[in-house]
């Protein structure tokens, strides 16, 4: 659980921390969780259990901070300015950022970039990024990475809360003519003066 959402435990911009309690008890056939809200659920194993709480959490962070406006995407800082990568789910998106982290760029998420619309500023979700394979060669999976049946979490080091601004937008869809329509035009069609 720490390897999987450990970064997520930090306050958000506003200074006001954001609690969410599981109370997780491993049973004879797998995992119990009971929450306040849900109530209690099984789940067979750690990896099920793991991706239940991911989206438990993404759907209460949405309804907690109604000011941001949430992207299916990943989000890539550097310094103070943000890239958004968008893409179907399983075509890549955490391989495609860890790569990009792996080259120097800030991790910000894989799953969701909440972005203020007002300012274009856009906050980290920093869950440990979830591979469903290994990344392929030459990237490795650091030492703390954490296998849960299909998944790999990989812990990176969380942002520093800082604001960011929106520098760009890249939408992938999985063919090769889609990726012609992200590049060096598409930040500065976005970019706010």
């Amino acid at each position: 659980m720490a390897a999987a959402f450990g970064g997520m435990s930090r306050a958000s911009s506003t200074g006001a921390a954001l609690e969410r309690d599981f109370d997780v008890t491993r049973t004879p056939s797998g995992y119990q969780v009971a929450t306040r809200a849900a109530g209690v659920s099984t789940f067979p194993d750690a990896d099920t259990l793991l991706f239940h709480i991911d989206k438990d959490i993404t759907i209460w962070l949405q309804l907690e901070r109604r000011d941001l406006f949430f992207i299916h995407a990943a989000a890539v800082a550097r310094a103070s300015q943000v890239i958004v990568l968008t893409a179907p789910s399983g075509t890549g998106k955490s391989t495609f950022v860890f790569s990009l982290v792996e080259k120097g760029l800030e991790y910000l998420s894989d799953e969701l970039a909440p972005v203020d619309l007002g300012t274009l500023a856009v906050e980290p979700y920093p869950h440990a990024l979830c591979l469903k394979s290994p990344p392929p060669e030459p990237y490795t999976l650091p030492s703390n990475t954490v296998r849960s049946g299909r998944r790999y979490h990989v812990p990176l080091a969380g942002p520093v809360h800082q604001v960011r601004t929106l520098l760009g937008w890249c939408s992938f869809a999985a063919t090769r003519s889609a990726f012609r329509s992200c590049g060096r035009s598409a930040p500065r069609r976005l970019r706010r003066d």
